[in-house]
């Protein structure tokens, strides 16, 4: 894409040379250097000859033209019809642009804790003028001034336009790792030092900071089991994002008036099957009740793995329970270099209910002994609803009797709650 600004006719058009280097690099100690800078090809008010047309001024942009050189920055000027003389002060302007641009990139990267720096050209501003030999770049700068400059600049479309690195799209408006240089700052930056003949944008690997975050948060609980406490285990799952500063947990309880704690607080990587325990820390110890019913694990600090999954996982065991339920809700919140989000994940519960053994029977059925249990709670199994004779009554009474003659002739009584033998 490209603009043009006119001005006085004068000899083949002249490109000025700013490059902006910027950079998201490896966060040292947990903070990010404001990666970006610039340099300038002055070029002359002659350059290399004459083209016999009217000066302009012309931006392209391209995610990634190559690596910051001269010929790559002829391609540039190629794409829309622009060819170089390749003289002295053609190429002189060129490569003091791409030359201080490209030492501003590393040197910054370096500075960040990016020791390995891919810096890449993405955009060119140029002055030309079309002839009848063609269109050409001299070298000249046509002395246009700053607002000339920014006003083909704007022209371009490339403030407006989106762009598209490692999958993720971004503008001339994103801002880099320091929240406020952009490339279309570095462009202002270098058109302030009008007259110049090329001004070329360059960026490493890591700009522009294409911090993505994750999808929403999932949760799920298994279930407990009952004795005389109840224990139910909680995950939360999210994503880890691109480029990400931090990912905290939070779940938040309703225990519906029954006592509870927390215990086996744990983060896993499960992408790298890593316990990311140690990088976390708890509000509440384990064994004990999160003040105000909110269980949280913060992040320590430093850079995130890049799409992994993360898993929080803890026990919650209600002592003593009554015939109810506990709800809770999962949070995350993600931040990255320029971006930040928070997420709930739907809302779960589970029962509890109190200890209640089942019943059993020992009967005399059918001229033998059989024990009855009643799983179902039914209350309706064994002597519950059996109804006893007066005969049935005197034969067990008889046979006691009889059996205390051949002993110690003593009955005992034995009081079952709902008989007497």
């Amino acid at each position: 894409m490209g603009s043009t600004n006119k001005n006085k006719k004068w000899g083949k058009a002249a490109l000025a040379a700013m490059v902006a280097a910027a950079t998201l690099c490896t966060p040292v100690a947990g903070a990010f250097a404001a990666d970006g800078g610039s340099g300038s090809g002055t070029g002359s008010g002659t350059g290399d000859g004459t083209a016999g047309g009217e000066g302009q001024i012309s931006w392209v942009y391209k995610d990634s033209f190559g690596s910051p050189t001269r010929e790559n920055v002829k391609s540039a000027m190629g794409s829309v019809g622009v060819k170089s003389m390749d003289g002295a002060e053609s190429n002189g302007a060129i490569d003091e642009a791409v030359t201080n641009a490209n030492n501003e990139c590393v040197a910054r990267a370096k500075a960040s804790g990016n020791q390995n720096p891919e810096c890449r050209l993405v955009s060119v501003g140029f002055v030309h003028t079309p002839g009848k030999s063609g269109d050409w770049y001299t070298g000249a700068n046509g002395t246009f001034d700053a607002a000339k400059w920014k006003a083909a600049y704007n022209a371009s479309g490339i403030p407006n336009g989106t762009y598209s690195y490692q999958g993720a799209n971004y503008t001339t408006r994103s801002f880099f790792s320091d929240g406020q240089t952009s490339i279309n700052s570095l462009a202002a930056r270098e058109m302030s030092k009008a007259p110049r003949a090329v001004v070329a944008i360059v960026l490493d690997q890591d700009e522009p900071p294409v911090d993505t975050p994750p999808a929403p948060p999932t949760k799920h609980i298994t279930g407990g089991v009952s004795a005389d406490s109840m224990t139910n285990t909680t995950t939360i799952e999210s994503k880890t994002g691109r480029k990400g500063t931090k990912l905290d947990f939070k779940d938040t309880i309703d225990p519906h008036g029954q006592k509870y704690t927390v215990s086996n607080l744990k983060v896993t990587d499960k992408t790298d099957g890593k316990d990311m325990t140690g990088s976390y820390t708890f509000n509440t110890a384990n064994g004990a009740t999160p003040a105000d019913n909110v269980l949280t694990a913060t992040w320590n600090g430093g850079s995130l793995p890049d799409d992994h999954d993360f898993e929080f996982t803890f026990d919650v065991t209600v002592s003593t329970p009554e015939t109810s339920k506990v709800d809770d809700k999962g949070h995350v919140f993600w931040q990255g270099v320029t971006k930040q989000q928070d997420q709930d994940t739907d809302n779960h519960e589970f029962p509890t209910w109190k200890p209640n053994p089942d019943k059993s029977w020992i009967l005399y059925r059918d001229g033998k002994w059989q024990a009855v249990v009643d799983p179902g709670e039914t209350n309706r199994t064994g002597a519950d609803d059996m109804n006893y004779s007066v005969y049935e009554v005197e034969r067990i009474g008889r046979r006691a009797f009889e059996m205390a003659m051949k002993r110690n002739k003593k009955v005992c009584s034995v009081d079952l709650s709902l008989i007497h033998i």
